[in-house]
């Protein structure tokens, strides 16, 4: 009776064609990280030359970047099964929706007591 031989979860992995991240990798994301916060600083640093709807879209698509950046690398999400990934989408939409709504609604309240 043979048996075959065991093989660790990182094998079954690399064999699937899912190759990890690699600390290159890592650091090449952390630079670009850092990148983005200084055009983030820049883009403060420039509030009076810049009209309020540019840098505050601006500074919301950078942070767009960084979120998705982080959550993809450091929290491992590209190498999750899309099934994870779906959740964590529909979770993040989820939220957007109910923080606005709540956002909205305060625009709308009564400010006569205040």
């Amino acid at each position: 009776m043979t048996t075959a031989p065991a093989t660790s979860p990182s094998e079954e992995i690399h064999e699937a064609g899912h190759a990890h991240t690699s600390p290159a990798q890592y650091v090449m994301i952390a630079v670009i990280l850092c990148v983005l916060t200084t055009m983030e600083i820049a883009l403060y640093y420039m509030e009076n030359s810049l009209s309020h709807g540019i840098l505050v879209t601006a500074l919301l698509v950078l942070a767009g970047i960084k979120f998705f950046l982080v959550a993809a690398y450091f929290m491992h999400l590209k190498d999750d099964p899309l099934m994870f990934r779906r959740w964590f989408i529909i979770g993040g939409i989820a939220a957007l929706i109910v923080f606005t709504i709540a956002l909205t609604s305060l625009s709308f309240q009564d400010h006569r007591f205040f």
